[in-house]
């Protein structure tokens, strides 16, 4: 809590980095280690992007942050942060999800496109289903599929190999069309939705 060092006890994301944990909310980043329980906290005055923190990911020397005013990238090493938003190829400046597959973190936004930035390379791409309608609020990567939960349009997955899109919705048996969370156990896809859980 605020109490033990944290900017704000309301947490929208959190990220485990080996012996540390990260915390994200509306009034910036915390970091945690695990061992002896020391924090270290990091705002716009430190060069964090945006105050709101919506979103997380750990991937080795960085650590990519989603925020209302694009995404973040945390040089550990450095400590250095680099602001990524439209301009640079994001589909929107708000970001609400993200998930990490090796180079490649997915990317969703306000905007119903998910992209696509290859962290090696520094550059993005769009993958924009046909149906321009609604926006991502989970994603999540199961081999060659990537998986987003929408904000009222139910599940779209795209898969990579043959570049086709695919929906379902509560008619197809989906709890519900609103999606606060997704993510991948094996082979199977656990969903967070309005009305409960389906996997």
């Amino acid at each position: 809590t605020m109490k033990d060092g944290m900017l704000d006890d309301n947490v929208n994301a959190l990220a485990v980095d080996g012996d540390f944990v990260w915390f994200g909310g509306p009034a910036g980043l915390s970091l945690v280690s695990k061992g002896t329980w020391t924090w270290r906290n990091y705002t716009t005055a430190g060069g964090l992007c945006s105050q709101n923190v919506t979103c997380l990911a750990a991937a080795g020397e960085r650590l990519f942050i989603g925020t209302s005013e694009g995404l973040c990238v945390l040089d550990k090493g450095r400590q250095q942060f680099t602001r990524l938003g439209v301009k640079e190829g994001l589909a929107d400046d708000f970001v609400t999800s993200m998930a990490v597959d090796g180079q490649f973190v997915i990317i969703g936004t306000k905007k119903s496109s998910l992209s696509v930035y290859d962290a090696d390379a520094g550059s993005f791409r769009q993958l924009s289903p046909q149906e321009q309608m609604y926006r991502n609020d989970a994603v999540t990567v199961q081999g060659s599929r990537i998986w987003s939960g929408t904000h009222g349009g139910g599940i779209r997955t795209f898969d990579r190999y043959s570049q086709k899109w695919q929906s379902y919705t509560s008619t197809d048996g989906l709890g519900g069309d609103f999606l606060n969370t997704i993510i991948t156990d094996g082979a199977v896809i656990w969903c967070g939705t309005f009305e409960g859980i389906t996997s």
